[in-house]
């Protein structure tokens, strides 16, 4: 139920709204345009007149050095394969070395310039090493590397096994992945 005065409130109001004015426009004594324009000057595009391409020659010396390095390897008639993990864990040993980034470049320091820098190292002493790739970190099934996309290391043939080997100091192993036989 609802109570007398309530109900009497509830009339009062009605009656009331018919007697408001009927407003058509309100005056503001203010500028409500906030509006703020700023001219900024844009410098004019640049225009290319001449395109100079420069030619830069290599210096003779080098090509010969270059040229008389790779021949060296590719002449050379002790080529081998380590034959025990004693041995190529020996020459491993003072082979693998941190590689900074050359000029920031990060890509200059990742596991291909490792597997590379490996083999390079293995020819120079006249063992076989390849660089090999890694996909979603196995070899014929094998976890050799925790990287789940694309990653290089080395394989190496010692004795009667293959053998991957991460060939970054501080992620370094071998892992027997199965014999050559």
């Amino acid at each position: 139920m609802i109570k007398s005065t309530q109900l009497l409130l509830v009339i009062f109001t009605l009656a009331l709204t018919g007697c408001a004015p009927r407003v058509e426009r309100v005056e503001v004594p203010y500028v409500v345009d906030r509006t703020v324009v700023e001219v900024v000057k844009v410098p004019e595009p640049y225009v290319v007149e001449k395109v100079v391409i420069e030619v830069v020659t290599v210096n003779q010396t080098i090509e010969k050095e270059i040229i008389k390095e790779v021949i060296k390897y590719r002449d050379r008639t002790d080529w081998r394969y380590f034959e025990s993990l004693t041995e190529f864990t020996a020459w491993v040993d003072d082979k693998l070395v941190v590689l900074f980034p050359i000029n920031g470049d990060t890509k200059t320091a990742d596991c291909d310039d490792y597997a590379e820098r490996l083999q390079r190292e293995a020819y120079k002493d006249g063992y076989f090493i390849s660089v090999q790739i890694v996909e979603t970190g196995r070899i014929m099934g094998k976890v050799v590397s925790d990287n789940e996309g694309l990653h290089m290391g080395n394989l190496v043939m010692i004795g009667n096994g293959v053998y991957y080997v991460e060939p970054q100091p501080e992620k370094f192993r071998i892992i027997r992945i199965c014999d050559r036989d």
